[in-house]
């Protein structure tokens, strides 16, 4: 499959930037390719009653030049007028459900690590701002299980809820996630949606319940006054806090488009702050500090 995503801007006369032949690219790259050029010219979340004749008329003048001709008369055979009014973002959920065979796959928890660290990599390269940031959560959720003596089977899912925690932010425009100034309350509920993305992304895989409930409660706070379910302390364990104040620690001590990165002691201070508000667990920031201190 690497070679789909490597290939799938290959066009079939060979003027694609790696300049592959129809021949020399994978089926799932010309799949993929055709699929994500009709999209991008023609947005289809957004359904119109004259879409379908310019998408055919579009893929039949791309035949042969970005197209190969069998792909071209696969896609036009399936997708028809019916097929993108059930693409549109009101439908679209549903129709991939239809779609989706409904199997089950049991998967080793080293092998969702691994997987882990691809996606987190993928979320904090959407923004420059953001390139380590799971990544780093990660390592830190993996450090502090560590310091309280977790066991190795503890230690791997909160370093999963830690690594996918912001899973949802692919669904973050970058404008949002890049702008050098405060958001408007419109763009902060918009941001604040990422955490809800999270949840429902992980719940469908069976197995998660405890990392999706650690990877989508990293902004509630204690005091109910969080998101995205306004959950107060009682309904939150242990790692829900803690992956929250790793969350704010790291956060803290990143550059950001509007400021700089914090000291160890500033974004510590921040924490015994919020622990007095009742919004943090008053403990962890004195665990972060012990364990994190060392290194600042």
């Amino acid at each position: 499959t690497e070679g789909y995503i490597l290939y799938h801007h290959e066009n079939a006369d060979g003027s694609g930037p790696f300049h592959k032949r129809q021949e020399e690219i994978p089926l799932g790259a010309k799949i993929i390719h055709i699929c994500d050029n009709v999209d991008a010219f023609f947005a289809l979340g957004r359904y119109e009653p004259d879409k379908y004749e310019k998408v055919r008329s579009y893929v039949e003048k791309g035949t042969g030049r970005l197209f190969a001709q069998k792909l071209s008369d696969a896609f036009l055979k399936k997708v028809t007028d019916q097929v993108l009014q059930r693409l549109s973002d009101d439908s679209v959920d549903m129709y991939l459900a239809e779609l989706t065979p409904k199997t089950e796959r049991e998967v080793p928890l080293s092998a969702l690590i691994d997987f882990s660290k691809v996606l987190s990599r993928i979320v904090d390269y959407k923004s420059h701002f953001t390139k380590e940031h799971s990544s780093q959560i990660a390592q830190k959720a993996e450090e502090m299980a560590r310091y309280y003596g977790y066991g190795e089977e503890e230690t791997k899912q909160f370093y999963l809820a830690a690594a996918l925690h912001d899973l949802g932010k692919l669904a973050t425009p970058l404008s949002i996630l890049e702008k050098p100034g405060p958001l408007t309350e419109e763009e902060f509920e918009t941001m604040k949606e990422h955490v809800l993305y999270t949840y429902k992304m992980l719940s469908r895989v069976k197995g998660l319940e405890q990392v999706t409930l650690w990877a989508s409660s990293h902004h509630e706070k204690l005091n109910g006054t969080g998101y995205p379910f306004g959950k107060r302390a009682e309904e939150l364990d242990f790692n829900c806090r803690l992956l929250a104040c790793i969350d704010i620690y790291q956060a803290l001590s990143e550059d950001r488009p509007y400021r700089k990165g914090m000291s160890h002691q500033q974004a510590i201070g921040i924490l015994h702050e919020m622990a007095a508000q009742g919004a943090v667990d008053r403990t962890i920031p004195e665990d972060l500090d012990a364990v994190f201190g060392g290194k600042a």
